[in-house]
């Protein structure tokens, strides 16, 4: 008796994979692949992956960490229109990932997916990218070789010359610039001869 109950649910799970089924419980099921997929209005004139890399804040602070990629996410929209079991599926930066789920999480009810005539819960899957600009990139290369040293740069805040290293993952930056040989000199003097790290703070 145990035998045919495992054969015939071997032969359920079967049928729902060939549909593009996945079991959520005893009663529901969640698509993977339906006639029309899931819609979100503000997202209609510009597409899903850009109107949210849009939503999420693409922080100074990871930037100037040279963060950048694709970030892979994966949500079922449900047959109500309601958004759940957000997951990352490919990360490239844990505070990265938080933003994204929660910019999700509260992107409000969807058009549900449709499914021979029915709304269906269904499986979204799309990435996001996260890209630095040639200028960005240029001022983590900067960064990066300054920290490379064995003595320290200059570190300005918000026009006032410190003597310590200053830790940038701590502020709340609203820019960063670096001066290096003449022009480092020039201004700052002898104290500049690592280079300066200009910093201003919201």
């Amino acid at each position: 008796m145990k035998t045919l109950s495992t054969l015939f649910s071997l032969f359920v799970f079967s049928i729902q994979l060939i549909l593009g089924q996945t079991t959520v419980g005893s009663d529901a099921f969640i698509y993977t692949q339906v006639e029309v997929m899931p819609k979100l209005k503000p997202a209609a004139n510009c597409g899903l992956a850009t109107y949210f890399e849009d939503q999420v804040t693409y922080s100074t602070k990871l930037k100037l960490q040279g963060v950048e990629g694709n970030v892979w996410v994966r949500f079922v929209v449900d047959e109500v229109g309601r958004v759940s079991q957000v997951k990352i599926e490919k990360s490239i930066n844990n505070d990265l990932d938080v933003a994204i789920k929660e910019v999700i999480e509260s992107s409000g009810l969807w058009k549900p997916g449709m499914l021979h005539g029915k709304k269906v819960s269904t499986q979204m899957s799309f990435s996001l990218r996260f890209a630095l600009s040639p200028a960005e990139r240029d001022l983590f290369n900067q960064l990066k070789a300054l920290d490379k040293q064995t003595n320290h740069p200059l570190y300005v805040l918000n026009n006032d010359v410190l003597k310590e290293k200053l830790n940038l993952d701590e502020l709340n930056i609203k820019s960063v610039k670096v001066l290096t040989g003449a022009n480092a000199l020039e201004k700052y003097g002898d104290a500049a001869k690592n280079g300066v790290v200009v910093v201003s703070s919201k």
